[in-house]
């Protein structure tokens, strides 16, 4: 009864199916808050959405339009702001956070 050694091409096999999986970042919440006519335009104030991790401020708001169309004409004119803090668009979420959406106020 002879016995071979197992091949370097079956070792590396078994080598990489025992491998653990490499994690997979748990997705960023973030708490959308719309106002005035952003609000209006969607029907509701408050929108919650799961992202990936580093997703950035103009992904935000495409995914938005998929959910609420109606927001098409008001969203290009909107400012972002998170945790209470104005950002760019190119920003990208590192965490759960609140973004709230501003639509331009006029005064009078």
């Amino acid at each position: 009864m002879s016995h071979s050694a197992p091949s370097r091409e079956s070792e590396s096999r078994e080598s990489e199916s025992r491998a653990e999986p490499l994690p997979v970042p748990a997705p960023v919440q973030v708490q959308v808050l719309l106002f005035a006519v952003a609000a209006e335009r969607a029907g509701t104030r408050q929108v919650p959405l799961a992202l990936p991790l580093g997703c950035r401020i103009d992904a935000v708001g495409r995914r938005l339009l998929e959910l609420y169309p109606g927001l098409q004409a008001v969203l290009p004119m909107c400012r972002w702001a998170v945790d209470c803090q104005f950002v760019a668009d190119d920003f990208q979420l590192t965490g759960d956070v609140t973004l709230a959406v501003i639509p331009p106020v006029s005064g009078g």
